[in-house]
């Protein structure tokens, strides 16, 4: 059982390892209390320790502060995963800003439990990138970049691909104007020295030493020395995840036991990469891809090592949860793999704690003091002996909450349960329950509805309908309800968007998800779409948008029928969010011989056939690295067919991009 932060609690018993410089491992029992840790002190030393304490004897075990993992993408399913393995803070990037921030707070880090989350929300990225928030310039940089911190605690900046040298220079001035650290891989449009002089301040992924073009195969030691000294002297933090290229190499598996602990989108990723990676592995060709593999790593931790010895600035990260790098665990894998180049395990541990906390500027955590937050992990064995008795943690303080080995394995085997019911949810057959959206005064000339699914698990139903109202104009309204995880909820969404003369005059955007209640408003005048957004019915910012907007894009169903009969073959503009941020961006439509709608969007392509009563068909959509396929479940036209222009039922006369695959 959990217990309460009123409750004071001495760990007696342990040899505690507090990192703090100079001094040594030693029997101490530790007092804890309201989350903090409030004196070590000798065993014979403790009469002065509330008598009515619990008293939590931890005999024959080592105390250390708890794991720090230097670069995750969150999932807040993923929380007990990192708890059971000792990781008691994560360094988030790749979330959306308004859900990372709630999920930020105490309540919710209690709530799984879960670790405290150091994050950067949505990466900032290029036009040319799928997800993130995108900074088309470097004016746009420095706008979007100033207002996101002025109305959000972040606490460091990811870069995201597609930035252009400019919009990323500026990104570092604004930022550092801030005091916010930026991380990330070494730009396409940079170099490695270029991100050195620039002062970005951290890099992702020991890849950052390649030279451009180069792959590990070509490249020696020696050749790479100047860029190790060079990225030593700059005071560059470096991030390396060297496990992200070890379990390439390892024999690929598709029933491991970390499946059941995962949701069915992480397992239809995990088990298609090992698919992929078997017929690598057994095809003519397999035998010499492992050798060059093996040898890649084996160069990397020597890179690592090197590093270290010109005492580089270095910050383990898991980079989980890419396919077989299981939270929690995989950073303890990183860490060996450290220990095995050459690493002291002292060496190690500090990275992961102390040197970790002071790389972040945290002050409160990474070494156990008074005053310091109590997040403490108790091992049988000495990981400053051997870095892998880190592999199984016997007890977790988080917060001062004390989790014991069956607490932990309970908390998992729940984990498990929950997924496996969860599974079966999303790939169930019974449509989604969901009603129609309310509609306003006119005619239904159209009506479905749909069911979105990623790699065939269900991930969004819909209910959507067309109306004609006296003027001419056309009404698309949607209801969609989104499916949640174990610890999100579903989100519903409504959009009604009033399109006239081929160009949105106005619409209205709810979103419900938990208690977030978001509701953005446009309406066209003077020829500028005035976007208004509150949350929790309080304002928050009037955008205007003077572009031609044609199309309110919220992955409906209905975004393809609105451009099969409002927009013309080439180029026009979608209004679109970022983390509930209006945006408006340039999208492209083709048509090809067999009359399909081929949609370069912001995000991706679309692809879309209308049937000849009006009714979309074979729509599918990229999705981040995934398909959503749209499968429709009903549809009519009450009004009689309803079908699209006939300029649009006319294969285009330039090459058609590909669509999705």
């Amino acid at each position: 059982m959990l217990m309460t932060f009123i409750e004071s609690v001495v760990l007696s018993g342990a040899i505690v390892h507090t990192l703090v410089p100079g001094e040594a491992p030693r029997a101490l029992d530790v007092l804890v209390q309201d989350g903090r840790i409030v004196a070590l002190s000798p065993p014979e030393k403790t009469a002065a320790f509330p008598p009515d304490a619990r008293r939590v004897d931890c005999a024959g075990l080592h105390f250390l502060p708890g794991l720090i993992d230097g670069l995750v993408n969150h999932d807040p399913e993923h929380d007990r995963l990192y708890v059971a393995s000792g990781v008691t803070l994560v360094v988030d990037q790749g979330g959306d800003l308004t859900p990372a921030m709630a999920e930020r707070m105490l309540a919710a880090r209690d709530r799984g439990p879960g670790p405290a989350l150091f994050t950067a929300g949505a990466p900032m990225t290029g036009a040319s990138a799928r997800h993130g928030i995108v900074l088309e310039s470097a004016e746009a940089a420095d706008e979007k970049v100033r207002r996101l911190l002025g109305e959000s605690a972040l606490d460091w900046i990811a870069l995201g691909p597609g930035l252009t040298t400019s919009t990323w220079r500026k990104l570092l001035d604004v930022a550092h104007e801030k005091h916010l650290l930026v991380l990330g891989p070494v730009l396409a449009s940079s170099s490695l020295f270029e991100a050195l002089d620039a002062k970005q301040d951290g890099l992702h992924h020991i890849d950052a030493l390649l030279p451009a073009e180069k792959a590990w195969s070509e490249v020696t030691l020696a050749e790479l020395a100047p860029r190790v000294e060079r990225l030593a002297k700059s005071g560059t933090l470096l991030v390396p995840t060297l496990a992200l290229h070890a379990v390439r190499c390892v024999e690929p598996r598709t029933d491991g036991p970390e499946l059941p602990h995962l949701s069915p989108l992480y397992v239809h990723e995990w088990v298609t990469d090992a698919e992929q990676r078997r017929r690598l592995f057994t095809g003519e060709k397999g035998l010499e891809l492992q050798r060059t593999g093996v040898a890649a790593v084996a160069l990397q931790k020597e890179l690592l090592r090197a590093l270290h010895e010109q005492h580089a600035r270095l910050l383990p990260g898991s980079a989980s949860p890419r396919p077989w790098l299981f939270p929690g665990r995989a950073l303890v894998e990183e860490l060996v793999l450290w220990a095995r180049a050459g690493i002291s395990p002292s060496a190690v541990l500090r990275a992961a704690t102390c040197d970790a906390a002071q790389h972040l500027g945290l002050v409160d955590r990474g070494t156990l003091a008074p005053g310091k937050v109590a997040d403490l992990v108790a091992y049988a064995g000495d990981p400053e002996v051997d870095v892998a008795a880190l592999r199984d943690p016997k007890l977790v303080v988080l917060r001062g909450r004390v989790l014991d080995r069956k607490t932990l394995d309970g908390l998992l085997d729940d984990l498990k349960a929950r997924q496996i019911a969860l599974q079966k949810r999303v790939m169930g057959r019974e449509p989604i329950e969901l009603a129609p959206p309310d509609l306003p005064p006119g005619t239904v000339i159209a009506r479905g509805r749909t069911e979105q699914r990623v790699v065939g698990l269900r991930v969004t139903g819909e209910h959507w309908a067309v109306v004609r109202q006296d003027d001419g104009a056309l009404v698309y309204a949607t209801r969609m309800r989104t499916l949640g995880g174990l610890s999100t909820p579903d989100t519903d969404l409504v959009l009604a968007q009033t399109v006239k003369e081929d160009r949105v005059v106005a619409f209205e955007l709810v979103v419900k998800s938990g208690t977030l209640d978001v509701t953005t408003k446009g309406q066209l005048a003077g020829g500028v779409l005035n976007v208004e957004r509150r949350v929790g019915g309080q304002f928050v910012r009037n955008d205007p948008v003077k572009d031609k907007v044609l199309v309110v894009d919220v992955g409906s169903v209905l975004t393809p029928l609105l451009v099969a009969h409002h927009a013309r073959e080439g180029a026009f503009k979608a209004l679109f969010f970022d983390d509930f941020e209006p945006a408006v961006g340039p999208w492209e439509l083709r048509i090809d011989e067999k009359e399909t709608l081929l949609v370069r969007t912001h995000a991706g392509f679309l692809t879309s056939a209308v049937t000849g009563d009006g009714l979309p068909k074979d729509v599918k959509r990229e999705q981040g690295r995934g398909i959503a396929s749209f499968e429709a479940l009903a549809g009519e036209t009450p009004a009689g067919a309803w079908p699209i222009p006939a300029e649009n039922r006319v294969p285009s006369k330039r090459d058609a991009p590909a669509g999705p695959r």
